[in-house]
């Protein structure tokens, strides 16, 4: 039988916001995640921005390996410059910078190994496309981290005229 109980105060003790190395990792893990997928949809978007390839086209971009070496790119240079370690109330400068090198990193090797090995995108169109995927993955992961920050302001702001029960 489930004691209701149990699973309470383990989901309490547990929930993001808390202290302990369950929740550090929950988050970190989340905002490593969301990047990536920001990753992939802005790369994604930079291939059907890209008027010169028709849907055929497209879809043998997406469903060949050419989206997952970058996803892995990407993750390596998210994972070296720690991307992930905000921290949502003082995210500022160090982090927009974390972000861009990061990005920069990733789409300077990837277009390196593009011009070596042209896998799927033509080598003539793979420099529009590059530069499309990387303005979008800082304009989605910055705005991401920007959105973070007004969130959070906006709930302390909210949540300021109460004042929590104290025994003393």
């Amino acid at each position: 039988m489930i004691n209701k109980t149990k699973i309470t105060e383990w989901v309490n003790r547990y929930r993001p916001g808390q202290n302990n190395r369950i929740s550090g990792s929950f988050t970190k893990i989340f905002i490593l995640g969301i990047d990536l997928a920001f990753a992939l949809f802005a790369f994604g978007f930079a291939v059907f921005v890209d008027r010169t390839l028709n849907a055929t086209s497209w879809s043998m971009v997406m469903l060949s390996s050419v989206p997952w070496i970058l996803l892995t790119l990407r993750a390596i240079s998210f994972i070296v410059f720690k991307t992930y370690l905000i921290i949502i109330r003082f995210v500022g400068e160090k982090d927009f910078m974390n972000l861009a090198l990061a990005a920069t990193s990733s789409t300077v090797v990837f277009y390196a190994i593009l011009k070596t090995f042209p896998l799927a995108l033509p080598g003539d169109r793979a420099a529009t496309v590059i530069v499309i995927d990387y303005l979008f993955l800082l304009y989605l992961s910055g705005g991401f981290r920007i959105f973070l920050r007004l969130l959070y302001k906006y709930l302390r702001q909210k949540n300021k005229g109460r004042v929590p029960n104290a025994i003393i």
